[in-house]
């Protein structure tokens, strides 16, 4: 990390129908019979589907989550990794078995994370119950500023928090202007909020350091500590998406949450049919808190200094 503004750690050819030429005969024989339309026949048609996507770089079909919440002692309390052990260098396998997700290939100095399942006894979403929430706790280094270093802007840490392309849920990327603002009130404390009327409203609640998505109900933390040796802070962006119990492909908890992947399949009909629910989110904060106390020493494994 530097001291400067990064201190952070198609063809268009002419169409063939343009121009004259004639048609073939047509085929009188037996089509079936035909080795070449055999071997398209048993190609996978490209199609696209509904995923959840778990980082930048892998995804969850609904098949996988159907497994994960049928799974002997998921709903003891059990946690599972969320991220595949797929050759890749924006992936490590850390020491106790944890994979991580990073954004610069070996390179620890961008943003980087931990991602696992657990079961939800309550989803705390009207009408919807117990079922599989998706927990991710995104992690990243700033040097702490002092008067030899240039004052960071807003722009510079939303530009930071943009690199990979980091989606916290299909409607909020890691650097949302929430986001932004909440990683600049750490860095810069009493400067979060531009308005005099957000910090007002900011200084009456406690609930600044969260936030939950209105389209899906993804709840957002943010929070930070500061190294040892009192150079570095070390923020830590926890999110919690409640994904169902599995059961029906459209479920609106897991249709909000999923993006169009293209896929192939053999049966283009077995698109899952996409319901458009509206849903009425409630804050999780004390279950959000509960979470955030089992990981808060997260940071200590990516980060030693």
């Amino acid at each position: 990390m530097t001291t400067n503004a990064n201190m952070f750690p198609g063809d268009r050819r002419g169409s063939r129908f343009s121009e004259g030429f004639d048609l073939p005969p047509a085929y009188n024989g037996d089509i079936s019979a035909s080795a070449d339309v055999k071997r398209h026949s048993q190609r996978s048609l490209p199609i696209m589907e509904k995923q959840v996507r778990i980082c930048p770089h892998q995804t969850l079909t609904f098949d996988r989550l159907q497994r994960i919440a049928g799974l002997p002692g998921i709903k003891d309390g059990k946690h599972l990794d969320a991220i595949m052990p797929v050759s890749t260098p924006h992936h490590d396998q850390k020491p106790d078995n944890f994979r991580e997700c990073k954004m610069r290939p070996n390179n620890h100095d961008g943003p980087q994370s931990r991602i696992w399942y657990e079961y939800d006894e309550n989803s705390r979403i009207p009408g919807v119950g117990a079922g599989v929430s998706m927990c991710t706790a995104w992690i990243f280094r700033i040097q702490k500023p002092s008067e030899d270093k240039r004052r960071l802007s807003k722009q510079d840490i939303s530009a930071y928090l943009a690199q990979g392309g980091i989606g916290l849920c299909p409607h909020t990327n890691l650097n949302d202007t929430w986001v932004t603002s909440a990683v600049y009130g750490i860095i810069y404390p009493g400067h979060r909020y531009d308005d005099p009327i957000e910090q007002y409203l900011a200084d009456r609640t406690e609930d600044d350091d969260f936030k939950q998505c209105q389209r899906c109900c993804t709840t957002y933390l943010v929070s930070h500590r500061e190294t040892l040796d009192d150079e570095w802070i070390v923020i830590n962006v926890l999110v919690h998406r409640f994904l169902g119990q599995g059961k029906s492909s459209d479920e609106s908890v897991w249709q909000n949450q999923c993006v169009d992947v293209l896929t192939d399949a053999k049966d283009a009909a077995a698109l899952p049919h996409v319901v458009e629910t509206s849903m009425r989110c409630s804050l999780r904060q004390g279950r959000f808190k509960r979470l955030f106390n089992k990981v808060s020493s997260i940071g200590n494994l990516f980060h030693k200094k």
